[in-house]
């Protein structure tokens, strides 16, 4: 049984399915609401001084994460929060970064802590799933 009072359902990708239709959920329980979520997710971004939601991975199968704002991140501690598959040059210097659906996520709720220190989750799994029917109502 969690301690955390909030569930929220996170989604990366094309939620509304107006586009490739390829999206993921997350879920998450914590002690921020959605709105608490969202703010201190806005706050995090000042924090960092750009919009990671709206400026990464934000055009069709572009997934990279640039060098610039990887440094941003990197500078705050996000590697010590998360992992994201950094790229290399050849003397393994750090060039940028790609992103998955997860570490999208991880990047996202490090920006969520960084704007609400207090901030606490646990990322849970849906715990039951229950078919209902209703095929034919899509066309």
């Amino acid at each position: 049984m969690s301690i955390f009072k909030h569930k929220t359902k996170l989604v990366t990708g094309d939620s509304s399915g107006d586009g490739h239709e390829k999206s993921d959920d997350f879920y998450i329980e914590s002690n921020l609401t959605k709105a608490e979520i969202n703010a201190a997710y806005e706050r995090g971004s000042e924090i960092i001084g750009f919009d990671f939601c709206k400026e990464i991975a934000s055009e069709y199968e572009n997934r990279e994460f640039p060098l610039d704002k990887v440094k941003i991140l990197e500078e705050l501690g996000m590697f010590e929060y998360c992992c994201v598959d950094v790229m290399t040059d050849k003397k393994d210097n750090i060039t940028g970064a790609y992103l998955y659906p997860e570490s999208f996520l991880q990047v996202f709720l490090f920006i969520v802590k960084l704007g609400n220190s207090s901030f606490e989750y646990e990322q849970v799994k849906a715990e039951s799933y229950i078919d209902i029917g209703g095929y034919g109502l899509y066309y």
